[in-house]
């Protein structure tokens, strides 16, 4: 699949390199981090992964899918407390209590 660019040199073209199902996506940030994604992705079935063949600039599509605040910082302190034990727990609990789902 090819795609004119709009973030790359004028007019080159982008590859697919791979497309992720959101599926599997909300499945795993549900199984590593205990985090209900689903609400970010409503209507979108894959991600996709585009380069240009030009530059190597690798984006995403579609553009515009990211988190809120509550959920970068709660995903930043699960990942600590993963990475280097419970110490951050105090903090989890209070950025939980500003959302309710992820």
């Amino acid at each position: 699949m090819e795609l004119t660019s709009t973030h790359t040199h004028d007019k080159s073209k982008a590859v697919l390199i791979k497309s992720y199902p959101v599926a599997d996506i909300i499945s795993r940030y549900k199984r590593e981090l205990n985090m209900d994604v689903a609400s970010f992705f409503k209507g979108i079935e894959n991600i996709q992964l585009f380069e240009c063949k030009f530059t190597g600039y690798q984006y995403y599509r579609p553009h515009g899918l990211y988190g809120d605040g509550p959920f970068y910082e709660a995903r930043s302190i699960l990942i600590g407390i993963i990475c280097h034990g419970n110490g951050n727990m105090s903090r989890l609990k209070k950025c939980l209590k500003k959302r309710t789902t992820f």
